[in-house]
């Protein structure tokens, strides 16, 4: 399966099980590239909430695309990427999370999982992918002679990037897809109080 086919495979099937309990879901997904991932978890669960964080969500068609499927069901805001300014004004709580080839894009991602984790509700789901460090993002930085804020700035590798989720609170699995050179995860928030003996 491609990289798209398995993380929508993989929030799907966690909006369809949250679905059949019959409650309204809020979602957030921070970055938006052709809109599949979240056309079909929007089909999967039918009082599943979105609310997308992008640079420029106007200009993303895909972004326009969801809003004209599922009109009243999509929200959009847009955010300064390298501030993490990702969130709407409201001090809303979120049932679940995406992130995907975001975080190597940012100067501070230690910050930015902080943030995700307090926006979240008690034990729900953050999903994450990012590219594998020394694949092919660091070859690509040592060439660049004038690297840009929107380039890959922070590449990980698994030690780095297990304890980065693990220091912010987020319990769960990682798993590396060879074919795209990336990690795909899938975590939740961890209990209050291993979350503050992790802070301590």
């Amino acid at each position: 399966w491609t990289l798209t086919q398995g993380r929508a495979r993989m929030v799907t099937r966690w909006a369809a099980q949250q679905g059949a309990e019959g409650r309204r879901l809020e979602v957030l997904t921070i970055g938006v590239q052709d809109g599949i991932i979240e056309g079909a978890m929007l089909e999967a669960c039918p009082r599943l909430h979105l609310t997308v964080c992008d640079v420029a969500p106007q200009a993303n068609r895909g972004i326009e695309e969801l809003r004209q499927r599922f009109p009243g069901r999509v929200e959009t805001h847009v955010v300064k990427l390298n501030h993490c300014d990702w969130f709407p004004p409201t001090p809303e709580l979120f049932d679940a999370i995406l992130l995907f080839e975001v975080l190597e894009h940012l100067p501070n991602p230690g910050h930015a999982l902080r943030q995700i984790y307090d926006h979240l509700r008690p034990n729900v789901q953050f999903f994450l992918s990012t590219p594998i460090a020394s694949r092919w993002v660091e070859p690509y930085l040592a060439d660049l002679k004038d690297p840009r804020p929107w380039w890959h700035v922070h590449a990980q590798n698994p030690t780095s990037l297990w304890n980065l989720v693990w220091s912010r609170g987020f319990t769960g699995t990682l798993c590396a897809v060879e074919k795209e050179d990336l990690f795909l995860g899938t975590f939740t928030t961890a209990p209050k109080a291993a979350e503050q003996a992790r802070r301590d």
